[in-house]
């Protein structure tokens, strides 16, 4: 019986360590290009709390409006991802603390590129490209 009692705590026990491996990232370095809406949040807000969330914003430069299907790249010394901003024109890059810089790639139909780019720090998590129509 203590045998049998000793094998079950050691099954629960593995079975945790387990489940708890199993629920983080191997890199952390994959990015998000659709975001989540939660009621009754704002929902850029709650990511950019998160200490490993980059974010990229491309707006029309006339209305302010969200532009979605923009391409754009984060990059440090050692990697680069590339990203699409969805329907809130928000790209969204998880990445260590670090410093990043963002590069704009291709503009939707209808509008033209940038050349500008941007630094991200550990301070500074957000960027914003407003966008001219052509």
């Amino acid at each position: 019986m203590i045998k049998f009692v000793s094998m079950l705590l050691a099954a629960v026990l593995s079975a945790s360590l387990l489940a708890g491996c199993g629920a983080s990232r191997s890199s952390g370095q994959q990015p998000t290009e659709k975001v989540q809406e939660k009621a009754g949040t704002d929902t850029a807000a709650d990511t950019a709390a998160n200490s490993d969330v980059y974010l990229v914003y491309v707006r029309d430069a006339e209305t302010m409006d969200p532009i979605p299907g923009a391409r754009v790249q984060f990059c440090s010394d050692v990697m680069c991802q590339k990203g699409k901003t969805d329907e809130n024109g928000l790209a969204e890059f998880h990445s260590e603390p670090g410093t990043y810089t963002v590069h704009f790639m291709k503009a939707p139909d209808g509008y033209a590129d940038s050349t500008e780019e941007f630094t991200l720090d550990k301070d500074k998590r957000e960027a914003t490209y407003f966008l001219k129509k052509q």
